[in-house]
């Protein structure tokens, strides 16, 4: 079956903005070996700390699917802590370096059902039974950044923008968390 855009939904504190549905293309997932649920993630050697804490919060909830880390710079020693728990994984070669450039990348690395990307530093603190369960259900899953103001004067300069940019008071997903699914 070929991947559709989903509906969108970010949530906070019980919120939600649902968009519309439209088509576009996608490759086909026919693999028997595919994970049913998988999460992704990047991390180099400052974010080895978080990135166990992150795995063990999701042990600890009871959450055993396996983890993807796209590496970063880790340090041998802690892929070899790391090996128990994660597949490991080399980003691409001449790969933009920068993790906002790669968070999607992740997510195609091995293959999901439902593709989960958690930041290396966020603590799981709740099952996430309900995110699996609407990104089967076609949701593209992200959670609302909580800031407010997304406004910056010098955006017109370094974009070279002919009108000011004043957007009115919005959401925005906070790109630390998102999951969908890949069998649509």
């Amino acid at each position: 079956r070929r991947l559709t855009a989903p509906r969108i939904r970010l949530t906070t504190l019980g919120a939600r903005i649902d968009g519309g549905e439209s088509k576009g293309g996608g490759r086909v997932v026919t693999s028997a070996d595919v994970a049913p649920i998988r999460f992704f993630t990047l991390a180099d050697s400052d974010y080895f700390p978080g990135l166990v804490a992150m795995v063990n919060s999701l042990r600890a909830l009871g959450h055993h699917e396996p983890v993807t880390v796209v590496d970063l710079g880790l340090e041998p020693a802690q892929r070899e802590v790391l090996r128990a728990e994660c597949d490991i994984v080399a980003p691409p070669e001449h790969s933009p370096r920068h993790p906002w450039l790669l968070e999607c990348y992740a997510c195609t690395v091995r293959e999901a059902e439902i593709a989960v990307y958690v930041d290396a530093d966020v603590i799981v603190t709740e099952r996430l039974d309900p995110v699996f369960r609407a990104a089967r259900a076609g949701t593209l899953v992200a959670y609302a950044d909580l800031f407010t103001s997304r406004r910056y004067d010098e955006w017109e300069q370094i974009f070279g923008l002919e009108v000011p940019v004043r957007p009115a008071a919005q959401r925005y997903a906070n790109a630390g968390f998102f999951a969908f699914s890949t069998v649509q």
